[in-house]
């Protein structure tokens, strides 16, 4: 009898150890690494601003060296995108390890927003504890993600084209919604909007220098500036135009022109320290694409045209400076019966209006991933619309290198000008090169054209008096009512028992 028992213990062991699942490195121990954070983020290999993988991030506390592989299948829902793994040799500490998710897939998936991560981790081919599980990640647009087939489709009456008007000295960029002439002879731009040929609003942007500082304490301050450079005293050596398309803007055309041998002064303007080539390109797009599609999306286009602005700058070679600003004008002119103010998006969303006395420097908001916006909104109409706006994000490489940027802007009283000081910064001690791609002009579709005389919002309709009465009395009626009908009904009860009972109750 015993020994039947004992088989019977020993047989159901087997049976159970036979149809157990696989049993964690844990259990034997201390398990071989732990996920300390898992993050996600689009990687841009080509800098072509589009994704070429969603990349999730794990980070691990190793106590055990060895080959790591993690496995993980991208869904949208119930519907799996693609899936894929990576193997890697990782030592003890924390260690971060990678799953890339090709951007094909994803784009072709046709899903915005979040997406889930079934993954899997093996530690030299066997799971452990809390190794297995599922991460949501952030949200994305699927046109942020590359493809073959992924360029923007460029709507009609958008169709950018570009044209030289020599006798005038100026490039023309324009399509059906606005116009855009680019004076090479003084470095100015001028943009308004077309569409119907009805708004003659002008916006006007003059670039007056280059300003540089070699404060080691601090960043820019055009109080600061000790080098100057007038883009007016250098000499034109190339203006071309061309058009493209590309990924990232669709259809465009393109205007520049080359400024050589631009003398930098010193503070004093006795010593010319050095000179500088300038080329200034100007394009002209029309896009519907979102980058950056969870926080701020630098490139939408507003009203479906803009243009944009890009420096490249060489100083031949070192000076010795580590903070340059490109200085520049924006104001409006119109034809119309009404005036633009300015506002700025900065920590107090700051407006200036047109009157405005105050001339101090003030700064933008700093740093380098938010953009740094100024609209013209349009006075004096029914809803002080805004027309245009122009925007600054900081994407320059100093000598190669990413820069950090805090611009400045300052307004003209008598000028009615508003100045701003769109500054690159390099930790070092000097600047060969500037390669910008800051700035951005554009126009409103919707916002024009506006209605051109003020006209004064009607005041609330207050009630009229009969109204009213007529309201409380029957407020009073509806509350006195029910009481007066209960009443009626114990009158006409009491009546009736007192005619069955009579004078015994």
């Amino acid at each position: 009898m015993r020994t039947t028992v004992v088989s019977i213990i020993v047989i159901s062991l087997l049976v159970a150890l036979a149809f157990s699942p696989m049993i964690c490195v844990e259990s034997q121990g201390q398990a071989p690494a732990k996920i300390v954070k898992i993050s996600d983020t689009g990687m841009d290999v080509n800098e072509d601003y589009l994704y070429e993988f969603l990349a999730i991030n794990f980070t691990l506390n190793v106590t055990n060296a060895g080959k790591y592989i993690v496995s993980g299948t991208l869904q949208y829902g119930l519907i799996k995108v693609t899936q894929n793994s990576t193997t890697k040799d990782l030592g003890t500490g924390v260690q971060t390890i990678l799953l890339m998710f090709p951007s094909v897939p994803i784009f072709k998936s046709g899903m915005d927003g979040q997406f889930n991560v079934s993954y899997y981790l093996r530690y030299n081919g066997i799971s452990f504890n809390n190794s297995d599980g599922n991460y949501l990640t952030s949200a994305y647009n699927h046109k942020e993600f590359n493809d073959p087939s992924n360029f923007p489709v460029t709507p009609p009456g958008f169709d950018p084209k570009v044209y030289r008007e020599p006798a005038l000295g100026r490039f023309v960029l324009k399509n059906d919604v606005m116009t855009v002439w680019f004076y090479y002879g003084t470095k100015r731009l001028v943009w308004f909007y077309t569409k119907d040929n009805r708004s003659m609003t002008k916006y006007y942007c003059e670039f007056i220098a280059l300003d540089g500082y070699a404060d080691r304490t601090g960043r820019f301050e055009p109080i600061n500036a000790q080098y100057h450079g007038q883009f007016g005293e250098g000499t034109l050596t190339a203006a071309t135009s061309s058009n493209g398309t590309s990924k990232i803007y669709g259809k465009f055309v393109t205007a520049s022109i080359t400024i050589s041998e631009v003398p930098i002064w010193d503070s004093q303007r006795i010593k010319i320290l050095q000179l500088a080539n300038v080329t200034m390109t100007v394009m002209l797009t029309a896009v519907d694409r979102t980058i950056n599609y969870q926080a701020n999306q630098y490139y939408t286009i507003h009203g479906g045209t803009q243009v944009s602005v890009n420096f490249g700058i060489d100083l031949q070679s070192s000076l010795a400076m580590n903070g340059l600003a490109i200085e520049q004008d924006l104001w409006s002119e119109s034809n119309k019966s009404y005036y633009h103010d300015f506002k700025l998006e900065n920590y107090n969303y700051t407006q200036i209006t047109r009157g405005s006395k105050d001339s101090n420097t003030y700064p933008y908001i700093p740093g380098s991933t938010e953009p740094q916006i100024i609209d013209f909104l349009a006075k004096n109409t029914q809803e002080h619309k805004v027309e245009g706006y122009y925007y600054w994000v900081n994407r320059a490489r100093v000598d190669g290198v990413s820069s950090y940027d805090i611009a400045y802007y300052k307004y003209i009283p008598n000028e009615k000008h508003l100045r701003l000081y769109l500054t690159v910064t390099t930790g070092g001690t000097s600047i060969t090169s500037v390669q910008t791609d800051p700035l951005g002009i554009g126009i409103y579709e919707d916002g024009c054209p506006c209605v051109q005389h003020y006209v004064k919002p009607k005041p609330p309709e207050q009630p009229n008096f009969l109204i009213t009465i007529l309201g409380w009395v029957t407020a009073i009626i509806l509350v006195i009512l029910p009481l007066y009908m209960d009443f009626r009904r114990s009158q006409k009860r009491l009546h009736e028992l007192e005619e069955e009972f009579g004078e015994d109750l």
